[in-house]
C-alpha cells in the first residue's frame, strides 16, 4: 500500500552487554507486549526500523477456563449425563442442532440459556471443540464417550478448569467444609465472582471420584480421595 512503511525481515540479534534479544519491530507491537510476557521500550517516534530490547519478566498467563456448569440429575449423575451428551454428539454436529437435541433429551429444561450452559461443559472440559460452527469431539471426548472412565474426567477437570487443582490441594491439607475452603482459596488468590463456583467444582470432583462429601452436623465435610491426590500431583 502506498505510503505504508516496509520493514525488511531480519533475525533477532543478541546484544553484547547482557545477552538480551533485540529485533526491529513497528511501534504498535508495544500494545501486545504485556500479553507475550515481555517488556519493551522505544524512543523513535517515526516509522522506521528500530530495535526493541526484550527483557523476560515473571508472567503467568492463565489458560484454564472459569466457566463450569453443573449438569442435571445431581453430582451422582454428572458422569453418566456427560457420557450421554458425548454419545449424542457422535462424530460432530452443528452447535444449534446439538443444542436442540439436548433440549429434547431434557424436557424439564425450558431455558435456552441453560441448554447452552450444558453444551458448554463439553468445550470447557476439552471433550469437544467448535470448528466453523460445528461441535466436534476431541480425542479425549471420544475416549470418555466409549469408556466413561472417571480418570479421563479427573484429568480434564484438573488441567482445564480454573481453581480445580488448587481446590484439591487445599482439601488435601485437612478435611474441611465449604466456608473454610472458600477462605483458604481466597488466601491463595483463587476466587470467583459467582458464589456457587466452588460448589460446582466440588460437585464435579465428587462425580469424578476425586473428592467425597460427608454430611456432618448439617455441613458437608470434604475429603480428597487417593485418586484425587494422585491426579493433582501430576503435571
Amino acid at each position: 500500500m502506498a505510503g505504508t512503511p516496509r520493514f525488511a525481515p531480519c533475525r533477532p540479534q543478541l546484544s553484547r552487554w547482557d545477552g538480551a534479544r533485540m529485533c526491529p519491530v513497528r511501534r504498535e507491537v508495544g500494545v501486545l507486549d504485556r500479553h507475550l510476557g515481555v517488556q519493551a521500550c522505544w524512543t523513535d517516534r517515526r516509522y522506521r526500523r528500530r530495535y526493541l530490547r526484550f527483557e523476560r519478566i515473571n508472567l503467568v498467563v492463565e489458560t484454564r477456563r472459569r466457566n463450569l456448569w453443573p449438569l442435571p440429575g445431581g453430582a451422582a449423575a454428572y458422569a453418566e449425563t456427560l457420557q450421554t451428551l458425548m454419545r449424542v454428539l457422535g462424530s460432530g454436529r452443528r452447535r444449534s442442532e446439538f443444542e436442540a437435541l439436548v433440549g429434547d433429551r431434557l424436557p424439564s429444561v425450558s431455558s435456552a440459556t441453560t441448554v447452552r450452559g450444558y453444551v458448554s461443559v463439553l468445550v470447557t472440559l476439552g471433550f469437544a471443540e467448535i470448528i466453523h460452527g460445528q461441535l466436534v469431539p476431541t480425542a479425549d471426548g471420544k475416549k470418555f464417550a466409549r469408556s466413561g472412565d472417571p480418570a479421563v474426567l479427573r484429568r480434564a477437570l484438573v488441567d482445564r478448569v480454573y481453581g480445580v487443582r488448587e481446590l484439591i490441594e487445599t482439601v488435601a491439607e485437612q478435611p474441611m467444609a465449604y466456608p473454610e475452603l472458600r477462605e483458604r482459596l481466597e488466601a491463595k488468590g483463587v476466587s470467583w465472582n459467582n458464589a456457587m463456583a466452588v460448589r460446582y467444582r466440588v460437585w464435579w470432583l465428587v462425580a469424578a471420584g476425586a473428592i467425597t462429601a460427608e454430611r456432618v452436623s448439617r455441613a458437608d465435610l470434604l475429603r480428597v480421595t487417593r485418586a484425587g491426590r494422585a491426579c493433582a500431583r501430576e503435571r
